[in-house]
């Protein structure tokens, strides 16, 4: 409950100073695509849990002024990993997932164009994260109870606009640990198109 209300307000702290402050030009930017963890860590009795694929769905706003933006964002994320022990003659794999939701807020910089028919972006910030669930895997009681509810991931990108398209490419490294009990940072690529209006 403590995590939800931490991202509740920063949510609407950061929209609020968003539209409170800037009077120019706000974009809407619907985007969908690839996620893909990169974690690969022991966790303790042997077992090594690895990052693989998912994905991620969402929306972000620019908020411009001159060749600078501000850009919050709200994306739901879901990632695939994979525990295995490498001990037995006959490893034993078990897959599970993690669902969350993340609110980005980035600032970023025009680097070529701006409301051409293509433009070329770059953007840093943070992005918190709520972890909403996470599918268990009984035999080793490994479950959402292990997470960390509230994370903060650090983030940079790139993006290119062609006409009303948009496609992104970033980075997050979290600042946190995954698990309440074991130091274990995500790290994350991420791959989306959409929208840009």
């Amino acid at each position: 409950m403590k995590s939800f209300l931490k991202i509740t307000f920063l949510f609407l702290v950061s929209y609020s100073t968003c539209f409170s402050t800037y009077g120019q030009a706000k974009r809407l930017a619907p985007r969908a695509g690839l996620a893909i963890s990169h974690i690969d860590n022991q966790v303790g009795n042997g077992f090594v849990i690895k990052g693989r694929s998912g994905f991620t769905i969402g929306s972000d706003w620019r908020i411009e002024k001159n060749k600078f933006y501000l850009q919050p964002g709200l994306f739901l994320q879901h990632i695939n990993t994979r525990l295995s022990d490498p001990t037995p003659a006959d490893p034993n794999e078990f897959e599970s997932r993690i669902t969350s939701l993340k609110v980005p807020l980035s600032v970023g910089w025009y680097v070529f164009g701006r409301r051409r028919l293509i433009v070329l972006h770059t953007k840093t910030g943070l992005v918190p994260e709520l972890v909403l669930g996470s599918k268990a895997v009984d035999e080793l009681g490994y479950s959402k109870d292990l997470l960390n509810n509230f994370q903060i991931n650090g983030m940079f990108g790139l993006g290119v606009d062609i006409a009303i398209f948009t496609i992104n490419l970033s980075h997050q490294v979290g600042f946190s640990s995954m698990l309440k009990d074991n130091n274990l940072y995500s790290r994350t690529t991420i791959l989306t198109f959409g929208l840009i209006f």
